[in-house]
């Protein structure tokens, strides 16, 4: 029983998907009581290893959305991406490429170590100004947890500083190169801004991690032109296929990327500690 087993996982672990000349962090973030302070990790901050998979899921919409019945992203349609860190694993370790040296490749069995549940891509549809205002918030307030997200097509604050959590400074990619403030610098929300779809996993979609009202609302599964569910695995392995290959063809992650040359990102997550 066995040997075809490891025969399978020694094919997915020759299988290079990328080489990366970065190291993504996809590490859990862990507090540490004596300094007060979280480490850089998908379930406490931005990291440029949550980033890449929100933005392979923001991606995978693009790809899919008119296979799937959905409109393209744009001012008037606004979509974004929001990755929970606790379905982001760290079976492969705590970075890609395991073992943290650069050049080296990440392989399909790296990427279903990392993202290992059967978790399908769903775009939560028709979130108003307000539900998609306290889902970020309910992601400020999950930080150390399973449901602080990763962000792709949106930019957000959690100001730490006060009595309460505050969310603010929530910014959306419109689609052409612009965006528009959903939270003002106050926290005041402004209304008029939405609906707001929102790419996110199964789990999360259904209402897990805390996030009811994208339960309460209407959604729809990722699928292929054969129809098949689009996997979060499979949007994050496609993303990293399409980089620019290098010499030997397999595609490169390159360390002057602007969106993942810095372990804690390109800034959409800012976090104000007292």
């Amino acid at each position: 029983m066995l040997t075809p087993l490891d025969a399978c996982l020694a094919e997915l672990a020759s299988t290079p998907v990328a080489i990366s000349d970065v190291v993504l962090n996809v590490d859990r973030g862990q507090y540490d009581p004596e300094e007060g302070v979280f480490a850089p990790g998908v379930r406490a901050s931005q990291t440029n290893g949550g980033t890449i998979i929100a933005d392979a899921f923001l991606a995978a919409y693009d790809a899919y959305a008119g296979s799937s019945g959905l409109e393209p992203r744009s001012a008037d349609n606004l979509v974004v991406t929001l990755q929970n860190g606790g379905g982001i694993r760290q079976n492969a370790g705590p970075v890609l490429p395991v073992g943290g040296n650069p050049g080296d490749p990440i392989t399909q069995l790296d990427t279903l170590n990392v993202l290992p549940f059967l978790n399908t891509v769903v775009a939560v549809q028709d979130l108003s100004a307000e539900d998609f205002a306290a889902s970020l918030q309910t992601a400020c307030e999950s930080r150390g947890g399973g449901g602080f997200m990763q962000a792709s097509g949106v930019s957000y604050t959690c100001d730490y500083t006060g009595d309460t959590v505050m969310l603010r400074d929530v910014a959306i990619d419109t689609g052409d190169d612009g965006a528009v403030t959903l939270v003002d610098a106050d926290g005041t929300v402004d209304t008029s801004v939405g609906p707001v779809d929102v790419v996110t996993n199964s789990f999360t979609a259904s209402g897990g991690d805390g996030y009811e009202a994208f339960g309460a609302a209407d959604s729809v599964t990722l699928r292929a032109d054969d129809d098949s569910q689009v996997l979060y695995e499979r949007a994050f392995r496609e993303y990293l296929e399409g980089f620019p290959p290098g010499e030997d063809g397999v595609p490169v992650i390159s360390a002057d990327d602007p969106a993942y040359a810095n372990e804690l990102g390109d800034g959409r997550i800012t976090l104000i500690d007292p």
